[in-house]
């Protein structure tokens, strides 16, 4: 007999989860829609992830686990699980987040009735470490409310990136549309291999590039929570002097300037690929350079005010390396 294609394909690709994957993993098989097969892409894991998934794989069939020979990189980590799906939907899955278990089925209700839509998503919230609830993030709902490409294009472009848009790739989407973009967009490959780690805001040019595929549908509902999972400031680096922290900084300073550049280069490429006329793309192109100024701006501020905490606040410099070395959490994922 022949096994039955599942309906949906969740691709979860993990490096050193061991923390949170159980939650996460109850949270999926506690949905109640049940056709779907979970593809799990270890990124040679050096704690308890490759024991908690397979014991998991082995009590639950529609569990598929695979575990990379060297540490590929994120991109190409969440590239593996979305070339390993097979059904007609598609959706990530960090190994760290939590859904209702409503969440999928909702989702599917939305792509089965919605031809016209390529990415089912809900209103999400962050929580911490402990699953508290910090924020509630609702900026998709007008974001992405239906109209033309080039409307729904300026409305994504006006939004900060800090509003959390980027949640949006772990909705719900058509496997074939995503596949055909390519997965993830990244425009420089070759920084995959430098750092081993994924380029600078690949979600949101993802998410951007979706945008000219097709309809986005947003439930109103609080369906998924995204865990964060550092906090909120700059680590400079565990040390009083101050040498170190001026070079820390502009060395930060530096990497912001070229990563928003990067990606704002990103978004004005995937604009003048696209079916747009040319002066929808000239209008859109002033406002990602308006847009990528302000980024400019925004994130100097923040490091600044970061930075002179640093140097005239032993205070602060302490209370924030307690915080870090008793908190493992505090830690940059790595998938």
């Amino acid at each position: 007999m022949e096994n039955k294609q599942q309906k949906v394909s969740i691709g979860m690709p993990v490096w050193n989860g061991g923390d949170f994957i159980k939650q996460t993993l109850d949270s999926l098989l506690a949905q109640d829609f049940t056709d779907f097969e979970l593809i799990i892409s270890d990124n040679t894991s050096t704690d308890k992830t490759k024991e908690i998934c397979k014991e998991y794989a082995e009590r639950d069939n529609r569990i598929k686990y695979y575990r990379n020979d060297v540490n590929i990189g994120a991109e190409a980590n969440f590239k593996k699980v979305l070339d390993l799906a097979n059904a007609p939907y598609f959706m990530w899955a960090s190994y760290d987040d939590l859904w209702e278990p409503t969440y999928i089925s909702e989702m599917v209700k939305v792509l089965d009735t919605n031809k016209s839509v390529v990415v089912a998503f809900c209103v999400s919230d962050s929580i911490d470490a402990n699953g508290k609830q910090l924020w509630v993030h609702k900026d998709h709902l007008n974001l992405f409310s239906k109209g033309t490409t080039f409307k729904r294009s300026f409305k994504f472009l006006i939004k900060s990136p800090w509003y959390h848009q980027a949640n949006i790739i772990y909705g719900l989407m058509r496997t074939s549309v995503i596949k055909n973009i390519g997965g993830m967009i990244n425009f420089e490959k070759f920084r995959e291999n430098r750092l081993n780690r994924g380029g600078y805001a690949v979600d949101l040019l993802t998410i951007f590039r979706l945008i000219f595929e097709g309809d986005f549908y947003i439930i109103n509902k609080v369906l998924f929570h995204h865990r964060l999972m550092r906090k909120d400031t700059d680590n400079y680096l565990k040390s009083n002097k101050k040498i170190e922290i001026i070079s820390i900084f502009f060395s930060k300073v530096f990497n912001m300037f070229r990563n928003v550049h990067t990606y704002s280069n990103g978004l004005r490429r995937i604009i003048y690929e696209s079916d747009l006329k040319s002066y929808q793309k000239y209008f859109l192109f002033c406002v990602t350079f308006v847009q990528e100024f302000k980024m400019f701006i925004g994130h100097l501020f923040y490091y600044f005010i970061s930075f002179l905490k640093f140097m005239f606040s032993k205070v602060y410099r302490k209370e924030y390396y307690i915080n870090l070395s008793s908190n493992s959490n505090f830690k940059e994922k790595k998938v």
